[in-house]
Formats: C-alpha cells, sequence, structure tokens
C-alpha cells in the first residue's frame, strides 16, 4: 500500500499530483496493481472546503481522504508534504519517501517492483 500525503496549498504537493494521476492511468500502474499495489492519498489541508474546492476543478483518478489534524503525518514520521509511505502486508511501514516524486520514472517504478516482491 502507498499512502501519499499532501495539501492543496503545497505547491510541490500539487505540481505532483499530476504526475501521480498520470502514472495511475498508465501501464506500469495497472501491472503493479495487479501484484497488489494500492493507493491512497491523504490531504492534510485544514479547511475541509479547500479540498472540495480543489476537487471540483480537478478529478484525480484515485482516492482523497481528509486528514485536518495532520495525524498521518504524525502517525508515519513524515517531516513535510508531499511524503509517501510504502506498507508491506503485515502492515509495517517499509519506506518513506519525503519530497515530490518522479512518478513515472523506471527507478521509481523498479522501486515499487521491489517493495511488492518483499
Amino acid at each position: 500500500m502507498l499512502i501519499h500525503v499532501w495539501a492543496t496549498w503545497c505547491e510541490p504537493c500539487t505540481a505532483e499530483l499530476d504526475d501521480l494521476a498520470a502514472f495511475m492511468r498508465g501501464p506500469s500502474f495497472a501491472g503493479l496493481a495487479e501484484r497488489g499495489l494500492r493507493l491512497v492519498t491523504v490531504s492534510e489541508d485544514v479547511r475541509a472546503v479547500d479540498l472540495a474546492r480543489y476537487l471540483e476543478r480537478h478529478t484525480p483518478p484515485f482516492p482523497v481522504l481528509l486528514d485536518t489534524l495532520g495525524d498521518t503525518s504524525a502517525r508515519f514520521a513524515l517531516r513535510g508534504l508531499p511524503g509517501t509511505v510504502v506498507i508491506d502486508a503485515r502492515g509495517e511501514v517499509v519506506a518513506r519517501m519525503l519530497g515530490p516524486q518522479d512518478w513515472r520514472s523506471e527507478a521509481f517504478v523498479a522501486r515499487l517492483e521491489g517493495f511488492l516482491g518483499e
């Protein structure tokens, strides 16, 4: 499972979401999903209305949850946004990735494949 944490007020976060959406719509994610990879995003906006306005203008192909208290970042020891946590089948955190990721790069996809092989 990938848990991607972001916020609408975070410019690097919203810029990255286009790449994340393209990744989700592409063949690389389809292959990873067949092997069990799941992704959920968590917006840490303080006001639900900010997320609602963002979602009125954008239609992401992934679930977006709202955490107005920042509990997700605290729970997974993320020290900034955006951040991504990889959780294995046993529910253990196996990786934390801070900052924007290059979701469509071969190296990033290979890294995700490696997590699925564990």
